[in-house]
């Protein structure tokens, strides 16, 4: 922030998007540099507040224990930060982590998206949980659904006007390994038609593990892992019936253009597998529907 006469004008930081080529199936590719945070140099008759500032208090105050030295952030892989020439002291440069965020790739027809995994997305271990995969496949969808159809769409139009919805029907998740505490995933996710009865949606989820090197002063050990896949079964419902409906023809012709065909994530021999039947001795918990477990459609939400 710089201060002018009665406004305060505030210098955001430049953000240079990019995406990364990917193939199906796909790996964790990191982007290239993708932030790019300075502070600007002083302009003239505009004082900053990074110089030397007059006193606002007689009150004599003790030296900092604070650093004064500038801090400027740039991409990881870039090793030297860029240097004003009227900047007088040299900045420290800080690693900041980058991704890309999210992308059509495939001819659009593959939506991949990248998420961090938050601290509170983890367990004593450290490691992500079941629930933190699912709300990443579940928002990785639902922005693929949005980019097709429109903010705030999870349908197409020709399902709207006829008071139809998507229903999951079925939802097979498969872990290879859980991420950690600030390692980024890579969610792909496509769909196709199966006749105008379902559609399938599946998912690929890929993450980078690095680990420190054992040689001093090397760089980090990164490795593209597998978190899983997953796949599932969405069929129409009506809402005023309430029971399932065709697809209409519209949606399967508009799908034809959108999916990605004979790519399924679980293989070509993929057999469904049905839940096991419940014993004698099955535990059973009961689980207290709360006001913050129901989503925007007013059910408990599927993670």
């Amino acid at each position: 922030a710089r201060h002018t006469t009665g406004t305060r004008r505030f210098d955001r930081p430049t953000v240079h998007p990019s995406i990364a080529s990917m193939s199906m199936p796909s790996a964790l590719a990191p982007a290239p540099a993708s932030l790019a945070v300075r502070p600007r140099a002083n302009t003239a008759g505009r004082p900053s507040i990074r110089g030397s500032q007059p006193s606002t208090s007689s009150v004599r105050r003790p030296p900092s224990r604070c650093s004064l030295t500038p801090l400027r952030a740039i991409a990881t892989d870039a090793k030297e930060a860029e240097v004003d020439a009227n900047d007088e002291t040299p900045a420290e440069v800080l690693e900041v982590p980058e991704w890309h965020s999210r992308a059509l790739v495939r001819d659009g027809r593959v939506f991949s998206e990248t998420f961090p995994v938050r601290f509170d997305e983890v367990g004593p271990d450290k490691s992500a949980t079941m629930r933190t995969v699912a709300s990443m496949i579940q928002e990785c969808a639902c922005n693929h659904a949005q980019g097709i159809w429109g903010r705030a769409q999870s349908m197409p139009a020709d399902m709207l006007k006829d008071n139809l919805v998507w229903v999951c029907t079925r939802l097979h998740l498969q872990i290879d390994s859980y991420p950690r505490w600030g390692d980024q995933v890579q969610v792909n996710t496509w769909f196709e038609a199966q006749g105008r009865l379902a559609a399938r949606r599946d998912w690929s989820l890929y993450y980078e593990d690095c680990r420190p090197s054992a040689v001093k002063d090397a760089e980090p050990e990164c490795e593209i892992k597998p978190v899983g896949r997953a796949t599932s079964v969405w069929v129409a419902f009506n809402l005023a019936k309430r029971r399932m409906a065709r697809i209409p023809q519209a949606v399967v012709d508009l799908f034809q253009n959108q999916q990605l065909c004979d790519e399924p994530v679980m293989g070509p021999d993929y057999a469904v597998v049905k839940l096991p039947e419940t014993g004698p001795d099955a535990h059973v918990a009961a689980f207290q529907v709360r006001r913050r477990d129901m989503d925007m459609n007013g059910h408990v939400n599927n993670v």
